[in-house]
């Protein structure tokens, strides 16, 4: 298996710092970078692998992930499966598949406050929902 040179964890203590200081990022975010920084790193410890067959007992070290969600290089497999298991909980009926979609603008409400802004945000979209659903459901009496 070929191997990146560089880690996310390389990027992210290139460039985190400055990140910070032109971004800005809440508290959340500081600690999903922080995450990230320490993943695949010594800094997280690591482990060593060895194969089991007696005429070879090749080694390979390898650095512990953090597991952070994410990290797309920790989370490939996971989010395969969690795809996997939403498809086999979905129900057999018709049903719509709705997206909400923000402005540019308001990203940065989102950053400054995300619990108000979130809490907001899907007050507003199921008082959208709902109304489309009375409104169905009057047509068809």
């Amino acid at each position: 298996m070929i191997r990146n040179k560089f880690e996310i964890a390389h990027v992210v203590k290139r460039f985190g710092a400055q990140f910070r200081m032109l971004s800005r990022p809440n508290n959340y975010q500081l600690t999903v970078l922080n995450a990230l920084q320490q993943c695949r790193t010594a800094e997280l410890g690591g482990h060593k692998d060895r194969c089991d067959n007696p005429h070879c007992a090749h080694e390979h070290f390898s650095y512990n992930s953090f597991g952070n969600r994410h990290c797309p290089k920790c989370q490939v497999a996971r989010q395969m499966l969690w795809a996997e298991d939403r498809m086999r909980d979905a129900l057999n009926v018709k049903h719509f598949h709705v997206v909400f979609t923000v402005p540019d603008e308001l990203n940065q409400l989102c950053l400054a406050d995300s619990r108000f802004f979130y809490s907001s945000l899907f007050a507003c979209a199921w008082d959208n929902l709902r109304s489309f659903g009375y409104s169905h459901y009057a047509d068809e009496t």
